[in-house]
């Protein structure tokens, strides 16, 4: 008789967001990202990331850090990615660069936590206890 454990879960090192997905997608480096993500690497990291706990900071705010879970990434940059708030329409990149600081990485896709919220890759940190 042999008995396998065929349980087996993924385990994520704790730290900014597009740290990990230069990581897993074999970059060098985040300035490797500029270009943002082809279509097989934006399926590859929607399958790897869905459900993953995340920290956001947003910038400017001292020690408040809200927790979210992944939902999806957006197939669309921060620059088109398109919500509505007080009835008025505006993308992740114009919202943050107004309310915040400009985006690193515009062209980036976001990250959706909920339904309308979207968050810029970049201000997102994998909690260290991620799943």
């Amino acid at each position: 008789m042999i008995n396998i454990d065929l349980s087996s879960t993924l385990f994520y090192e704790s730290g900014p967001l597009i740290s990990i997905i230069v990581k897993l997608l074999g970059k060098r480096n985040s300035d490797d990202l500029l270009k943002g993500f082809n279509y097989k690497e934006h399926e590859r990291l929607e399958k790897l990331l869905k459900n993953l706990r995340i920290n956001v900071k947003y910038p400017g705010e001292i020690n408040t850090k809200r927790r979210y879970k992944i939902k999806k990434i957006t197939s669309q940059d921060a620059t088109r990615t398109i919500f509505e708030e007080n009835s008025i329409k505006t993308d992740v990149a114009t919202y943050f660069r107004n309310t915040y600081k400009r985006l690193v990485y515009p062209h980036l896709p976001c990250i959706m936590v909920k339904k309308n919220t979207f968050l810029p890759i970049e201000i997102c940190e994998v909690s260290e206890v991620s799943r």
